[in-house]
């Protein structure tokens, strides 16, 4: 539908919204306060819910805020669908299920309301899922008293249903249907008269008390406030008014706390005592068959209830009736628990897992689980529940392979106490157990949170195919210690967030643990000390999303604190339903090892494994130190057979990428054979040779009894040995790798040149690096050895680490100093030599790395303009800096340059100059007859200020010297003149006076020009001098 054509009614139903309620509970009854803040539900006609829709709520003017001239706080609320990136404030992750308890102004995010139960609030449809929506009124609510309090229904009804809506007041006019019998051709009029004596229609009249009081039942609907929802949209889909019983279904964790819905779940209502439920059904019906006191939870995770006669005075109003699973309540792949071990820890019992309604159920009210029922309201209370459903999901199967990827679940709470070595020894004999399989582990423990301070978890696959491999992993674990409660849902919802995110989930996850849950959630939610739903509930959905990922969960549960029928209950949520396959238990931690190595071995019975190591070129001759997995791509054949056994089809296993090195041969053995010889021969690769051990080809181990087995042959690149019928051998075949180390080394050259492609330097690192001029840097990196990351390296120094056949990256960041080079610009920079090989490859480049030393080389290639600017400053003076002609001089027969003054810079006064050489400056007047009365008073040279281009700092320099600009440098200097003194006459009076200082005057002209001539001889002269 068209996002603007959205509309909206707000009622219970259509009937009496509840916060206008004014009937009390039932004698008997206790009325729990509501928490603080609003919740309410988005439905279309059909009562199903809307996901996406957006409305704006706002708060009750205060009488600060009107006294201000301040708006209400009014808040934008978009749908919290349980997605991840969700950042709104919506509570309820229902898609169209809406809660909040505070607001936050839209306009002032500073300005926010705290919701105050029984307050009236204003509603607004703001956009429906498919865009914004047409202006509508504001429609007030009020948020709840009590818990028992009924939910708002919001409707969204799509625009082209509106103009229908007066439609609905013709209804009435059904009656005059008795217009028939004015045909007197229509016989069967009268029988119309007897309509009354059906009991439905006597009900008819009863309809006004569903609506508010103060509208007639002639009223258009599209004419009643928008508190009430429009009678068509309701009155089609029920008959009678009823009471809505909604619980949410989950089934995987999503996130640390959301939990994804979960369609088809069958539960059904029952009548009941306040302790238990009956197994009666208040709708009559028996079983499981169909009624309105059985519900099929549908794709949202609801599972509705739409209970009759809870009207005023009807038969069901404010019946306690209990929730309870349907015979077969759980969809296909998943199984419903129908009791769970709740208690203390040392005192627990089955609790069924079923759960009674509230104190109230009312006609046109929705009663939702976690809201009225299912409620999490005391730390102690056995059936404290999140409000969510928990059904299991089934266990997957388990790979029949030798050789697994299994996550370690370690439960390190503070009841294991002393017995911590003995589940560490216990964890010893599981790890050790898949040595000579093709198997690689992760971690993970847990206390009252997961990870815990200063026990990290190790999520990713480590191989532990080699004794030295199982070894390195067993002391991630070594250093534990026992603290803290028991959260199951964090310790194996870590565990699924890690097998989702793997590149190939867990095949198994092993769960230790001495204690049933006592916290949930990544907060140590709970009482710390007692077992409730809740913390059961949540180690479900964790379990739940970790067999989404198709692993399957074996929980084990060691001590005396989980080895009671109850403790199974729990063990059996978050695993499966058959002990001895899906969970175990056990008194101590000695018979749970070994179970777990039968565990590790079991899919390994009658098979020969054969673990390729590769001795490094380094190690001594003969010697397998340092002999490391193989990785991908070595070929082994099975081959001759003894009698009573049959070779694998076909009998070639290839080594994986795994980091095992590891690969299994599995044998069919006939009843009567106790044993059969086996050859095993290996596709030699280049220069790989096979390296014998103690005279044998391979070195051989029963798995099952830790023995060694000698070979009984080692035809060329193979052994032959026994393989008894449901043991497990294990072959190691060590090779020794061709030398293939290798470094590389990258030299640098800088070449420096002028605007014409004179040369005017070469620089070569290592060497040159104290002459290279200031302002030049280049950084070289190399990717690291058989890694695609990138690190500093200095230049002419070799990296060692290279293996032959790898490939390594070069680059080179430049960077060139604007303020020490203003005249300098990165021309080129290439890879110029790849060994003694020129090229002119672009950066950045790679290499294939050969054996021994690869020797590189990188050239920058510099263009460099230096410049010297000339200025004029007249001080104290009118005279025009034009009045003299600037002049720098090289000397030596060179042409000098010669410039205007003028005080700033342009192409008319900045020449270009060879960097380095001397420069005689000097000054003549342009016009002599202007400037005779000024004299230098100053050479100045700038100083550029970092940070401020073009600015200077003024320092005075000796105008006798010679001046030099460097490469690619700006030398700026400038002239300063000031007013000669006036010569003072004696004032004697008369004539005489007067040509007395017309005399002096001329005689001062003539002294400045004479001065000024003799100044400029004299700098000629000096700059003669040797």
């Amino acid at each position: 539908m068209p996002a603007a054509a959205a509309v909206l009614a707000i009622g219970l139903f259509g009937s009496v919204p509840a916060w206008a309620t004014t009937e009390t509970p039932a004698p008997t009854d206790t009325v729990t306060p509501a928490p603080a803040g609003l919740s309410w539900r988005a439905e279309d006609a059909a009562s199903v819910l809307q996901p996406g829709t957006t409305f704006e709520v706002r708060a009750p003017q205060d009488a600060a805020g009107a006294a201000a001239g301040l708006n209400p706080v009014t808040s934008l609320l978009s749908d919290n669908a349980g997605q991840l990136d969700y950042t709104g404030a919506d509570l309820d992750p229902t898609p169209g299920a809406f809660a909040i308890n505070t607001l936050v102004d839209q306009v002032d995010p500073t300005r926010s309301h705290t919701i105050v139960a029984g307050e009236p609030l204003e509603l607004r449809v703001a956009a429906t899922a498919t865009g914004p929506a047409a202006a509508g009124g504001w429609q007030t609510v009020a948020a709840p008293r009590t818990v028992d309090d009924a939910i708002p229904v919001v409707t969204i009804a799509p625009q082209p249903e509106v103009p229908a809506e007066p439609e609905v007041p013709a209804e009435p006019e059904i009656p005059v249907e008795p217009e028939i019998p004015a045909d007197p051709e229509t016989p069967a009029e009268p029988e119309i008269p007897a309509e009354p004596e059906t009991p439905a229609e006597p009900e008819q009249p009863a309809e006004p008390e569903i609506e508010p009081g103060e509208e007639s039942p002639s009223t258009p609907v599209t004419t009643a406030p928008p508190a009430v929802k429009p009678a068509p949209q309701r009155a089609v889909a029920l008959a009678v008014p009823t009471a809505r019983i909604i619980v949410k279904t989950g089934g995987d964790r999503t996130g640390t706390t959301g939990v994804t819905p979960l369609a088809g779940v069958t539960l059904l209502l029952n009548r009941g005592t306040s302790t238990a439920p009956n197994g009666i059904r208040p709708d009559g019906v028996s079983g499981d068959g169909e009624g309105w006191a059985r519900c099929v939870s549908d794709s949202n995770g609801e599972c509705i209830f739409e209970v009759p006669n809870t009207e005023s005075g009807g038969v069901n109003r404010d019946l306690r009736f209990w929730v309870v699973p349907a015979a077969s309540s759980a969809p296909s792949g998943w199984f419903a628990n129908l009791s769970l071990r709740t208690g203390e820890a040392d005192d627990g019992s089955a609790t069924r897992y079923q759960f009674r309604l509230g104190n109230r159920l009312r006609a046109d009210a929705v009663y939702s689980s976690g809201d009225a029922f299912m409620l999490n309201t005391e730390n102690t209370g056995a059936r404290s529940s999140g409000g969510t459903w928990a059904q299991s999901r089934s266990n997957p199967q388990l790979p029949q392979s030798c050789g697994i990827d299994v996550a370690l679940v370690l439960d390190r709470s503070g009841s294991v106490g002393s017995a911590m070595p003995n589940l560490k020894a216990a964890a010893d004999n599981f790890v050790n157990a898949l040595v000579g399989t093709q198997s690689r582990m992760s971690l993970f423990s847990f206390a009252g949170n997961s990870p815990e301070s200063g026990s990290p978890n190790y999520p990713a696959l480590t191989p532990v195919s080699t004794q030295a491999q199982a070894n390195t992993f067993k002391t991630r674990y070594a250093g534990l210690q026992s603290s803290g409660g028991t959260n199951w849902d964090r310790g194996i919802g870590v565990a699924a967030e890690a097998s989702a995110a793997n590149p190939t989930p867990y095949d198994v996850t092993v769960v230790i643990t001495d204690g049933n849950p006592t916290f949930y959630g990544p907060n140590a939610s709970g009482p710390g000390s007692d077992t409730r739903f809740i913390e059961i509930e949540n180690g479900i959905f964790s379990a739940n999303a970790l067999k989404a990922t198709g692993s399957r969960v074996i929980a084990f549960g060691v001590g005396s604190g989980v080895t009671d029928a109850n403790s199974a209950l729990n063990l059996s949520a978050i695993s499966g339903p058959t002990k001895g396959s899906d969970y175990y238990q056990t008194s101590d931690y000695a018979a749970a090892g070994q179970t777990l190595r039968n565990l590790a071995l079991g899919n390994c019975a009658g098979q020969l494994t054969v673990t390729k190591m590769i001795v490094p070129d380094t190690a001594p001759a003969g010697s397998i130190a340092g002999a490391q997995p193989a990785g991908a791509g070595w070929e082994f054949t099975a081959s001759n057979a003894g009698a009573g056994a049959t070779l694998p089809n076909p009998p070639v296993r290839v080594t994986e990428n795994d980091g095992t090195g590891t690969i299994a041969f599995p044998l069919t053995f006939t009843p009567t054979t106790r044993s059969a010889d086996v050859t095993i021969t290996e596709t030699q690769q280049p220069g790989y040779t096979l390296q014998p051990v103690n005279g044998q080809n391979a070195v051989c181990t029963n798995l099952n009894t830790g023995t060694r087995t000698t070979p009984s042959g080692n035809p060329t690149n193979g052994v032959r040995v026994a393989v008894p019928n449901g043991e497990t051998i294990n072959c190691i075949v060590y090779n020794r790798a061709p030398n293939k180390a290798a470094t590389v080394q990258v030299d640098k050259v800088w070449k420096i040149q002028d605007s014409s492609g004179t040369n005017l330097g070469t620089y070569r690192f290592p060497g040159d690096e104290g002459s290279l001029p200031a302002g030049m840097q280049g950084q070289l990196t190399l990717t690291n050895p058989g890694t695609t990351t990138p690190s500093p390296q200095d230049w002419g120094s070799a990296r060692p680490g290279y293996t032959a056949g790898g490939t390594v990256g070069i680059n080179e960041s430049v960077s060139i100093d604007p303020v020490l080079l203003p005249g300098c610009s990165l021309t080129s920079n290439a890879l110029t030599k790849r060994g003694a090989v020129t090229t002119a490859d672009p950066l950045p480049a790679s290499a294939t790395i050969t054996p021994g030393a690869n020797t590189f080389e990188i050239t920058n290639t510099v263009t460099c303009v230096s410049q010297l600017t000339l200025l004029k400053s007249v001080e104290d003076g009118p005279a025009s800096p034009a009045n003299w002609n600037l002049m720098a001089d090289p000397g030596q027969g060179g042409t000098p340059f010669t410039v205007s003054g003028a005080t700033t810079r342009s192409a008319a006064n900045t020449f270009g100059v060879t960097p380095s050489k001397p420069y005689l400056l000097s000054e003549v007047a342009s016009d002599p007859s202007a400037p005779l009365s000024y004299l230098l008073d100053r050479v100045e040279r700038c100083e550029p200020q970092a940070g401020a281009p073009g600015g200077c700092s003024w320092v005075a320099v000796d105008e006798s010297q010679a001046v030099s600009v460097g490469i690619g440098q700006h030398g700026v200097y400038r002239f300063v003149n000031r007013p000669a003194p006036a010569l003072e006459v004696p004032l004697t009076g008369g004539l005489s006076s007067d040509a007395l200082g017309i005399a002096g005057a001329s005689l001062a002209a003539l002294a400045l020009l004479v001065g000024g001539l003799t100044w400029s001889r004299r700098r000629r002269a000096e700059s003669s001098a040797p």
